[in-house]
């Protein structure tokens, strides 16, 4: 995957993203390692950058990758809960569509 960010190109490996979360006007990109990585540009930027992939935008701050997901409560408080244990705030409507997704693929 790539990322634009003014004039520059970073390139990354999918399954080394987590997930993105907006700070202010910065965003800052989860890596499997822990590390974090800060952008000089806002959620939305790379929430375009990242259509067509496996990456998708489950509040206005958080952009995550499906592929981390390890699980989707269904009577939860508005939280999903990423393989690292992570709880990262969903919205019902974005919460409602990944239940789809997953079920509609086992």
């Amino acid at each position: 995957m790539k990322i634009q960010v003014k004039d520059q190109i970073f390139f990354y490996k999918n399954m080394d993203v987590v997930r993105f979360e907006r700070d202010e006007n910065k965003c800052i990109m989860h890596l499997s390692d822990n590390s974090r990585i800060s952008f000089d540009t806002t959620i939305d930027s790379i929430n375009d950058q990242l259509k067509s992939t496996a990456f998708i935008r489950v509040h206005p701050s958080h952009i995550i990758n499906v592929n981390f997901i390890a699980k989707i409560p269904e009577n939860s408080t508005g939280l999903i809960e990423l393989e690292n244990g992570e709880l990262i705030p969903v919205s019902e409507k974005t919460k409602d569509q990944l239940i789809n997704i997953f079920k509609s693929h086992i």
